[in-house]
């Protein structure tokens, strides 16, 4: 992880955006996530690059405006 770009709100709940760079693999929860992961608390976690940022569905609408200025689009 290089930086937390910004923090949020994401259909009511908390969302934090980081950049990422030269990693590979999948993403996995741990820690706190993993251990209140559940029917009724679910995370995700997903790889997004700048090019894919409109098809998220992100909430505030502002924050797809906002994390592309952060990368410089």
């Amino acid at each position: 992880m290089e930086r937390q770009l910004l923090a949020g709100e994401h259909n009511g709940r908390e969302a934090r955006y980081f950049l990422m760079t030269d990693v590979k693999g999948t993403p996995r929860l741990s820690g706190p996530e993993l251990e209140a992961h559940g029917p009724d608390n679910s995370f995700e976690l997903m790889w997004a690059g700048p090019e894919g940022l409109h098809e998220l569905g992100l909430h505030p609408e502002h924050l797809r405006k906002d994390l592309a200025l952060l990368l410089g689009m």
